[in-house]
């Protein structure tokens, strides 16, 4: 996944060649790209979540670029919110590739306890 999801140094060094003053201009460059995309934003946001989650899960790592705009959320993400239904959480627990919900609560304690 590193090939997806690779650090852009170069966009860090034009940030602050041009005093930019932008917490991640790969994160508004994702952005200001999705308008008028098949995608709404919103979408890649929750992908991106998926992915980092995913990641954690299974020891790897994943910089979750575009949720620095997750204040444009309102809410859970739309996966989450329907895994709440039963027989839902199976469908996610494939996706974040866990065997059962304990797995996921114990990387939620381990955020709420700190950086991981």
């Amino acid at each position: 996944m590193r090939y997806f999801n690779s650090y852009l140094r170069s966009l860090e060094h034009r940030t602050r060649r041009l005093d930019l003053r932008r917490l991640s201009l790969h994160a508004d460059l994702i952005e200001q790209r999705s308008h008028g995309a098949a995608v709404p934003f919103w979408e890649l946001m929750q992908a991106d979540f998926v992915l980092f989650l995913r990641h954690h899960l299974q020891g790897g790592e994943w910089r979750p670029n575009t949720l620095l705009y997750s204040d444009r959320v309102r809410g859970p993400f739309e996966i989450f919110a329907r895994a709440e239904a039963v027989g839902q959480f199976e469908r996610v627990k494939g996706v974040l590739g866990i065997r059962a919900k304990s797995d996921l609560q114990q990387l939620i304690q381990a955020f709420e306890g700190g950086p991981t």
